[in-house]
């Protein structure tokens, strides 16, 4: 039994009532019951959106950013998933908080300023958690469609609530709940502003992001970078989905099943944003195998990207590296990746690497102390010219370098510039 009620072909979870017509479907002049909350109410709306402080946003609150999270609670309150494991309610605060200890936003940084981004799929963790635990009837499984795919919205709402990507004069980019279709409209449930249909946003959303009752696997591939650095991935059978700069043009590819690749602009309200925004890589139940994770620029930078693979069972594993990417410089990210066991995420480095990174570095002025770079870049060429030759001299100076850059940490060299050298010269050991 997956904990559901089957009425005439229709499906409903337990305890949702709903008039259905001969084929088992909502009439359209009817909407699914789904609870209703606003971002700005109280408790919530004032408290901290994400970790919206620490990254450095001017209004940090739930009442201005928290259109996604607010949106997802009512889409668990519909399908009767209304306590956490502990038995705290959900709602917007309390799911908001959840999120925050479990990879729930993916927040990162890069030359043009500070990202937070919402983890889609840890929804279904959460409901794979809760559903193990008896608070749940069903498990819910992200999926992403976009608006040329009509039908696929409009058989939802036949049986459950979708989140839509919408935007109008007061926003650039903001989520509401659908929950059904009336004449040449969709109803909705508005966080913001209580917009009873899609009418107010233009009867056009950008996305849907569907939450599917599924007691199949929830396994998941993730990946979130600035928007000024594309990412190009490649799966174990060679196809490829994403973009990538190559002699000034940029070259689209989108040949990986049911993977998606697109520009997610960040949460707008009034003419705010909440930072930059992310290109972002989606891979529902990924085979397993290696993909490879090219990153490209039209310029230098520093970047950084958030991965995130999950289990079949919805645990997961994330991994955030931090780098220096520039025009003639790609960068690969190999990703050994499992359905049923933690994947192996690495970024493999070089001698050459580690060269160009200092340079870089010194070159965007994050390293800004001559004294430091001339010696790092020293032991570095040393290094290169050693690294093949003697391995105990070739340890010996990167563990100097080592021994230099955590002796700089705070002073020479702020945590960024030394975040990437550690990764660069710990990689380089261990694949001696």
């Amino acid at each position: 039994n997956d904990g559901a009620v089957h009425v005439m072909g229709g499906w409903m979870p337990n305890g949702t009532i709903m008039n259905t017509n001969y084929a088992g479907f909502i009439p359209s002049e009817q909407n699914l019951s789904v609870p209703y909350f606003s971002q700005n109410d109280l408790p919530w709306g004032p408290t901290e959106y994400d970790h919206s402080i620490k990254l450095g946003f001017s209004n940090q609150t739930m009442d201005r950013w928290g259109c996604a999270v607010t949106s997802a609670a009512m889409v668990l309150r519909f399908h009767n998933i209304s306590q956490l494991a502990d038995g705290t309610t959900i709602d917007p605060g309390s799911l908001n908080n959840w999120l925050k200890n479990n990879n729930g936003y993916l927040t990162g940084k890069g030359s043009a300023g500070s990202y937070s981004y919402f983890n889609w799929p840890i929804i279904g963790k959460l409901t794979k958690q809760l559903f193990d635990e008896r608070k749940a009837n069903v498990k819910l499984m992200h999926k992403r469609a976009y608006p040329n795919t009509p039908n696929i919205l409009d058989e939802d709402l036949k049986k459950f609530p979708d989140i839509l990507g919408v935007n109008n004069s007061q926003t650039s980019s903001h989520f509401v709940v659908a929950k059904g279709k009336s004449n040449n409209t969709y109803p909705i449930n508005d966080p913001e502003w209580n917009y009873p249909t899609l009418a107010s946003f233009n009867n056009n959303y950008a996305q849907v992001d569907r939450y599917i009752p599924s007691n199949t696997n929830l396994s998941y591939l993730v990946a979130v970078v600035n928007p000024d650095v594309e990412l190009l991935i490649t799966n174990p059978q060679n196809s490829k989905t994403g973009k990538h700069f190559n002699n000034g043009q940029i070259q689209e590819f989108s040949t990986i099943d049911n993977a998606s690749y697109s520009l997610q602009p960040p949460i707008n309200n009034q003419q705010e944003s909440l930072g930059t925004g992310v290109n972002e890589f989606l891979l529902p139940e990924p085979e397993n195998g290696k993909y490879e994770i090219k990153l490209s620029s039209r310029k230098s930078g520093f970047y950084e990207i958030n991965i995130i693979s999950f289990e079949n069972d919805g645990d997961n594993t994330l991994n955030k590296i931090r780098g220096i990417i520039s025009s003639n410089n790609d960068e690969t990210i190999g990703v050994d990746y499992s359905q049923d066991q933690t994947s192996e995420i690495k970024r493999s480095v070089s001698a050459q690497d580690l060269i160009n990174d200092l340079n870089e570095l010194k070159n965007l002025a994050l390293i800004r102390n001559n004294g430091i770079y001339n010696s790092l870049l020293t032991k570095g060429v040393l290094f290169q010219a050693f690294g093949s030759v003697n391995k105990k001299i070739s340890l010996n100076i990167l563990n100097a370098m080592l021994n230099e850059i955590k002796a700089q940490r705070g002073k020479g060299i702020t945590e960024d510039v030394y975040q990437i050298l550690i990764y660069d010269i710990n990689y380089i050991k261990n694949h001696l």
